[in-house]
């Protein structure tokens, strides 16, 4: 019998250094075999690999993906190497057989397997093509060689999160800013967050902004440390500064959000102002050197990864014109609220309400949340802004705009650094780059802006012998308007700047604001008003809000109160005192000595009257 037929089967294995069971990583094991004979052989020492540890992997996916890039790369890391189930660490495993990759999709709140590498296909990378828009959720599971599989991640964790968007709005920092004694903070807070409201209608958050982490598309950054929190608004970080939070929004949160989706940037800042600086409290300003600097870091990221895009600054704050020269370059858009040495004035009022800080901010929004482009936006907002802060006097207008307005917006998108009122007026060509810049995007189901289709009083007539008016207005969608007002401004109205100071007030038309009231029989909004007691030309301002606080552009009628007792009523009354025959219906005369007509009586009275006799 040979060698081979000697012995038994039977083996015996026992550990050779002592332990309850078995653990990961090399054993060393005392084995010995016994032949037909029952002889055991001598004893010899083997090592095997035992392996129970679970293998580790980690997914990696860009934050954010568009129409061009609905199909990505998801690579990921794995690794089978571990020491008391501390997978990476320095002991060996059997080795990587699997890895899949799960997903949650937008519509979806549970993950489901999307795809799988196995044995020579585990290649460190996933193709996955996103169909829905919203955010996608990865993570990925391993399994090796020795049938061992990690365990997912909690229920709220994850490895990478993708936000697929087949139209990306821009990203946009607005912030508000505040002088000692937060003077006005409540009418800045109030335009900020019409902006901010607008800014999520077009596209640059979806419309759940009670937590940012489940808005995925949330492109906007807007502080206001001193107003009422609004949902999704930004915390400055304990121990940061205001003006440290605002830079790192420029140089870090913006070009790192451009880079991963191409898209424009916007500032938006409102506050009070002085020349080249705006004010973040009583304290803190910001120079104007000192935001182009950071805009200057801001651009040459995004230009270095191939990612260029326009660079929007809006500044409602008064002398905001002063910034044009600093701020200006290719690229760059520059809209001023009001010229280097002019008070920007604040708007609507509704009765028992808050002013509105910004007019012209506003006016401008209104217009660029309808979907018109920067310059035709511009261009509707001063026309507004130019009318609601008419000075009254006809005299001596502005030999650079040719009126008398007290405000006067500015747009530079040129680079030369000197920005335009009126296009029609600059040889420079202000208003091309802004004439391809829409603010966002319209979504299906978005919400038209509540609109004043028609609006007037009556009678059309002049007013004669009488200190009251009907005034009424007509809404493009009643089911959302929660208010509506007119503000009236008296004949003879002045306006007048205070004297320049270093960081100005909030500039104000003082107006007369009244509720209209909805009246079911006629469908539109009324108010009898009974004080046009003054003669001459009152302009009545038509208002309305949404249930979003949104206002809507103004409409303007003029209301002319006829005086008594001039020469045009002498001349009306000696007309009917000539012609027997006329009817009085249509001459706007009193009938001084109450005989039912209109005459001679009527002609001499005034006369006098007009003589001061």
């Amino acid at each position: 019998m040979g060698e081979s037929e000697a012995w038994s089967a039977e083996t015996e294995i026992t550990e050779y250094t002592s332990g309850d069971s078995l653990s990961d990583g090399d054993r060393t094991l005392y084995v010995r075999e016994k032949d037909v004979s029952n002889n055991w052989s001598s004893a010899a020492f083997r090592t095997i690999v035992i392996d129970t540890g679970k293998p580790c992997s980690e997914a990696a996916a860009p934050s954010a993906v568009g129409a061009q890039e609905r199909i990505f790369t998801i690579t990921y890391t794995y690794n089978d190497i571990y020491e008391k189930e501390d997978c990476g660490a320095a002991s060996s495993g059997s080795g990587t057989e699997k890895i899949e990759l799960y997903v949650k999709t937008p519509r979806s709140s549970v993950y489901t397997l999307a795809d799988t590498d196995i044995g020579a296909s585990v290649d460190r990378c996933f193709e996955y093509t996103a169909t829905e828009e919203g955010a996608y959720y990865f993570y990925t599971v391993a399994t090796d060689k020795a049938g061992n599989t990690e365990d997912p991640p909690p229920s709220e964790e994850y490895d990478a999160k993708t936000v697929y968007g087949s139209q990306f709005a821009g990203y946009a920092v607005l912030a508000v800013g505040s002088i000692a004694n937060n003077e006005g903070i409540e009418s800045h807070t109030l335009t900020a967050n019409i902006v901010y409201k607008h800014l999520i209608s077009r596209g640059f958050a979806l419309v759940n902004t009670e937590n940012r982490e489940d808005d995925p598309l949330d492109h906007i950054k807007y502080f206001n440390p001193y107003g009422e929190l609004q949902p999704g608004e930004d915390f400055i970080a304990s121990g940061m500064s205001y003006r440290e939070a605002l830079r790192k929004a420029f140089t870090e949160w913006a070009p790192e959000k451009m880079k991963a989706v191409p898209g424009p940037f916007y500032l938006i800042f409102i506050d009070h102002g002085s020349p080249d600086k705006l004010h973040l409290s009583g304290t803190v300003d910001i120079g104007a050197q000192e935001l182009a600097g950071w805009l200057d870091i801001l651009k040459s990221d995004i230009v270095a990864e191939g990612t260029d895009q326009p660079v929007v600054i809006i500044l409602g704050t008064c002398y905001s014109g002063s910034f044009i020269d600093d701020l200006s370059g290719p690229g760059r858009i520059i809209v001023a609220s009001a010229s280097a040495n002019e008070l920007s004035y604040g708007g609507a009022k509704e009765p028992g309400g808050t002013e509105d800080g910004e007019f012209f901010i506003s006016a401008l929004f209104n217009a660029l949340g309808q979907g018109n482009d920067l310059k035709t936006g511009f261009e509707s907002a001063v026309q507004q802004t130019e009318t609601y802060t008419y000075s009254g006097k006809d005299d001596n207008p502005d030999p650079e705009y040719k009126d008398t307005a007290m405000q006067h917006p500015l747009l530079d998108d040129n680079g030369d650094g000197k920005g335009s009122n009126n296009f029609t007026l600059t040889e420079c060509q202000d208003g091309k780059v802004a004439e391809n810049i829409v603010l966002g995007y319209g979504s299906d189901d978005a919400l038209p802006p509540l609109l004043i289709t028609n609006a007037g009083k009556h009678p059309d007539t002049p007013l004669y012998g009488t200190d009251e008016a009907l005034l009424w207005a007509e809404m493009s969608d009643k089911e959302r308007t929660k208010s509506v007002w007119v503000e009236i401004r008296e004949p003879g109205m002045i306006l007048e700047n205070g004297d320049s100071v270093q960081i100005a007030t909030q500039q104000t038309v003082k107006l007369v604001s009244r509720p209209l009231e909805w009246n079911d029989q006629t469908d539109r909004y009324e108010l009898t008003y009974s004080e046009f007691s003054k003669p001459g030309t009152y302009i009545l301002y038509f208002y309305a809000r949404d249930d979003d606080d949104i206002t809507s552009p103004f409409v303007r009628e003029p209301l002319y109160r006829k005086a008594e007792g001039d020469l045009a009523d002498a001349v009306e009354a000696l007309k009917a005192a000539c012609d027997d025959h006329a009817s009085n219906e249509n001459i706007n005369v009193t009938d001084v000595n109450r005989d039912d007509k209109i005459g001679l009586a009527e002609a001499i009275y005034f006369l006098r009257k007009a003589a001061g006799l």
